[in-house]
């Protein structure tokens, strides 16, 4: 069970340094670091503390968060990371009324320069596909599910 709130943005390198910071109070003595360690690791407080290996510590601080290992933390971090949503791309300011829309209208994964080319590319195509229409005399209407994105079109 979870004693702790897993932080907004969670990085490895933040979890590395509470075990590294509980291993050493645990070896100091702190009382309220021993507690948690017996609290949270299947084995207890050990006899002599003052060895606590870091992979004890490791284990303690991923159980504090619900995680039965040290390794699914781990993996969970690397699953955010990699398929997390990116919030501040959410209050980024858009250029136009057509980046503002998918801004609005979109969970935004990556960063702004992917955001940006695909915005720009969806508008390229747009664009060509309106030249191509006024040219042929068609009208652009919804886009296909087979066709490339904003390239389809109809007989006026």
């Amino acid at each position: 069970m979870p004693t702790a709130e897993m932080p907004e943005h969670p990085s490895l390198d933040s979890f590395r340094r509470q075990a590294r910071a509980l291993q050493r109070a645990v070896r100091d003595g702190d009382p309220a670091a021993v507690r948690r360690l017996g609290r949270h690791h299947p084995g207890g407080v050990p006899g002599d503390a003052s060895g606590l290996q870091l992979s004890a510590a490791q284990l303690v601080v991923a159980r504090e968060y619900g995680f039965t290992s040290w390794t699914r933390l781990r993996r969970y971090l690397d699953t955010v990371a990699e398929h997390g949503w990116e919030t501040a791309l959410a209050v980024a300011p858009a250029a136009g009324p057509a980046g503002e829309f998918c801004r609005l209208a979109c969970l935004t994964y990556g960063s702004h320069g992917q955001l940006d080319a695909l915005l720009s590319d969806v508008l390229q195509c747009r664009s060509n596909a309106s030249a191509m229409c006024d040219r042929q005399n068609l009208d652009v209407i919804n886009i296909r599910r087979d066709a490339p994105v904003g390239c389809a079109a109809a007989r006026r």
